[in-house]
């Protein structure tokens, strides 16, 4: 529960971060940060990947904590 109750405070966000180190800001990666406690660094399998889990997250948390959520450079539209 705990676990859980973290994610309404917690910080989704797009990294820079690249496979070649080399970024740019108009084009998209598969990669992104969770902010909990700590932060973690994660990898999807894809871009599209990566807006269907920020999408799930946001919708699960309005389904049951009903909180705030913090989700930075994300397209919504995409």
């Amino acid at each position: 529960l705990s676990r859980s109750r973290s994610i309404c405070t917690s910080l989704l966000k797009s990294s820079s971060r690249s496979r070649t180190g080399i970024t740019s800001a108009c084009q998209d990666n598969p990669f992104f940060d969770l902010h909990f406690k700590k932060v973690y660094s994660l990898e999807a399998y894809s871009c599209a990947s990566k807006y269907a889990f920020a999408r799930t997250v946001n919708k699960l948390n309005h389904a049951y904590l009903k909180k705030d959520l913090q989700i930075v450079n994300f397209d919504s539209t995409y």
